[in-house]
């Protein structure tokens, strides 16, 4: 439903929460990050969460490892040696168009102190 100008909502009927499926390369992930780092907050996501979301966009997934920023870089020390593929640390603009942009990549960045952050259970 069109409220104004470049602002839409959801009909009341449509609202629904925000879910999404939790893939084994996360899942990997996760475990890794829990035996490596016990103590530290963090959060994983993948870009791939938003398609179905968007049209005309490629199919290209982008994991995002946001870490508490005294842990960020030991973490893409960990992820590196850890067998991951295409590790990046705190990319800039221009890194991300040279490097990561056009391929699955995992992006290492300072995670935000005010992050609305939610724990999903992932039953095996």
């Amino acid at each position: 439903m069109r409220l104004e100008r470049g602002v839409y909502a959801f009909h009341e009927m449509q609202k629904r929460r925000f879910t999404f499926a939790v893939s084994a390369e996360l899942r990997q992930l996760n475990e890794t990050l829990k035996a490596q780092f016990p103590f530290a907050k963090y959060c994983i996501w993948s870009s791939d969460v938003f398609l179905p979301y968007m049209h005309h966009i490629p199919n290209i997934k982008y994991i995002y490892v946001d870490i508490e920023s005294d842990a960020t870089e030991s973490v893409f020390n960990c992820l590196k040696t850890n067998q991951f593929k295409r590790v990046f640390f705190r990319p800039d603009k221009e890194a991300f168009d040279r490097y990561i942009a056009g391929t699955e990549a995992i992006i290492v960045r300072h995670l935000v102190s005010e992050s609305p952050l939610q724990m999903i259970v992932v039953r095996k």
